[in-house]
């Protein structure tokens, strides 16, 4: 989920969109680990990307992929990013995460991040 934030940090900051190429790059993450949870961002509707199945004989058969368009985020990208984007709330929602089950979906992920920003937002204990 680190990974899913800085992504989408980078790719809101690089607008507008007046250059025909973006390179991703996040510290601490291979360039096949950012085009991999590009992949799994474009497939659930987080961003606007074309990304494709390179794998070759010389990768042993396991799945390798190559960005061939990096667009937008898209609304429900947008909406997640607005949700984690204060380090307070992302921080709570990571520790919670951490604290119960250790890893989680988006959903629940999200589902905990808004639980978070309402106590946040509200002042609530």
């Amino acid at each position: 989920m680190d990974l899913v934030r800085q992504l989408l940090l980078r790719i809101e900051a690089s607008a507008p969109k007046d250059q025909p190429e973006k390179v991703l790059q996040a510290p601490g993450y291979t360039d096949e680990q950012i085009v991999y949870h590009v992949k799994i961002m474009a497939d659930r509707g987080l961003v606007v990307a074309t990304v494709a199945d390179i794998t070759t004989k010389d990768s042993g058969g396991r799945k390798e992929y190559a960005i061939f368009a990096l667009g937008d985020l898209t609304w429900e990208g947008q909406d997640f990013l607005d949700l984690v984007r204060s380090e307070t709330v992302w921080n709570k929602t990571m520790e919670k995460v951490k604290a119960t089950a250790g890893t989680t979906t988006l959903e629940m992920f999200k589902e905990i991040a808004s639980g978070i920003a309402k106590t946040v937002i509200l002042g609530a204990p």
